[in-house]
């Protein structure tokens, strides 16, 4: 197919655009992402959080996003120095930074999910019986979800080679079959279900919130300060996760229409006008989820004074440890 000047100079143009986008905006929400993820793990395993099912299950997002960006962080630098191409050009190293990328990516969704129920089931059940919330089902229902995410993606042992010719990366997958699978599984299971699963527990659960405050409460005597504490981080773990629930909903939702429209026109014929402006709107889209995942420690910082509090205490025991040790 002959390409006329002008178009090849609108393509020349466009790809421009792509590169600055993806060596630029990137990196600085990784290293945002990282710090954020890795302060969030050091606050949720403190005592006033680490003993609720809901802060186990934002560990266990806050440390999957960690892995995520830090196996990330290898091919950012790859758009910054084309030197560095370990990736490119050892197999082994593909194929295991692409499983760990596209399993934890999903973890961290899917335990936001859990979470979701969680709170669901809390107040749905008046927060007393037939809910998620101890610790071992906590765990239990973390190690059934690192299984299955593992399962479906395991074929990225087979999918993913290096050195190949045509294709966006050297590292990437080697077949159309493989292409269209992974494209329409991380659509569906990684932004998708995950997406519209947690959105409607979180509606559910906004109900449920206001079914509860119109509920005739028992007298405040008979409650213990200890229950107190517990009812009040309930509340405030329940207001974080519905923030966190609609902001990864609608950062999300937009990528996954656009990924499921390129599988649909996978074996269609376009132009080559179309396939760069469709690889540059995906650049755009990707770094939507991407934000997503990398701003929720922020949101945690911004919106709740628990959170708050407890990375202050953090902060000065360190303090103090420190000048201990000098």
């Amino acid at each position: 197919m002959s390409i006329s000047i002008d178009d090849m100079a609108f393509i020349l143009y466009i790809n421009n655009i792509s590169i600055q986008i993806n060596r630029y905006v990137p990196i600085f929400l990784l290293l945002f992402g990282i710090i954020g993820h890795l302060t969030s793990c050091l606050v949720f395993v403190q005592r006033a959080l680490r003993t609720n099912p809901c802060s186990i299950y934002f560990l266990a997002a806050s440390l999957s996003n960690l892995i995520f960006l830090t196996t990330l962080f290898v091919p950012m630098l790859n758009a910054w120095d084309k030197s560095f191409n370990l990736l490119s050009t050892v197999s082994v190293l593909c194929k295991l930074s692409m499983f760990i990328i596209l399993t934890t990516r999903t973890l961290a969704l899917w335990f936001i999910v859990l979470a979701t129920i969680d709170r669901y089931l809390i107040l749905f059940y008046n927060n007393n019986r037939h809910r998620m919330t101890d610790l071992k089902q906590t765990y239990c229902w973390i190690l059934i979800t690192c299984i299955v995410s593992i399962l479906i993606w395991i074929e990225t042992v087979y999918c993913f080679e290096t050195n190949l010719v045509g294709t966006p990366m050297k590292c990437f997958l080697n077949s159309n079959v493989c292409l269209l699978y992974n494209t329409i599984i991380f659509a569906l299971i990684s932004i998708t279900i995950p997406s519209i699963t947690m959105l409607i527990f979180g509606l559910l659960t906004i109900i449920n919130i206001r079914q509860s405050q119109r509920m005739i409460y028992p007298n405040i005597n008979t409650i213990t300060n200890s229950n107190r504490r517990s009812r009040r981080i309930d509340w405030i773990l329940t207001r974080m996760l519905l923030t966190q629930v609609f902001t990864i909903f609608f950062l999300n939702l937009p990528q996954a229409i656009h990924i499921l429209y390129i599988a649909i026109i996978f074996y269609q014929p376009i132009t080559p006008v179309k396939a760069t402006v469709l690889g540059l709107i995906f650049d755009i889209l990707f770094l939507l989820p991407f934000l997503s995942c990398c701003i929720s420690f922020l949101l945690y910082i911004l919106n709740e004074k628990i959170f708050r509090e407890t990375l202050v205490k953090l902060a000065k025991k360190i303090i103090q440890r420190l000048k201990c040790n000098n």
